[in-house]
């Protein structure tokens, strides 16, 4: 059981019969190839940790970790050059 939000029930929960199907759900978020390729491979670490949540539940929170590093190498990857630093 994965508490993920469904179609008209955001606080859902879904469950997976085999690995297959936990397999398929986690591949249905991998980036485009438009993406450059370092952030592809770091948000790819996180979907092999989501993957691995199949056998051991609590790497799930390290998949998310995972996430938020690789949704922060592609906002500086896209915009750092704009951000100015703060003192």
């Amino acid at each position: 059981m994965l508490a993920w939000p469904t179609q008209g029930n955001p606080g859902g929960f879904i469950s997976f019969e085999k690995l297959t199907d936990c397999g398929a759900f986690v591949e249905s978020f991998a980036f485009a190839a438009r993406i450059p390729e370092i952030v592809r491979a770091k948000y790819g670490r996180e979907l092999t940790l989501y993957l691995l949540g199949w056998v051991d539940f609590s790497v799930l929170k390290a998949g998310e970790l995972a996430a938020l590093i690789a949704l922060e190498l592609a906002l500086m990857d896209r915009y750092g050059g704009q951000a100015t630093k703060s003192d």
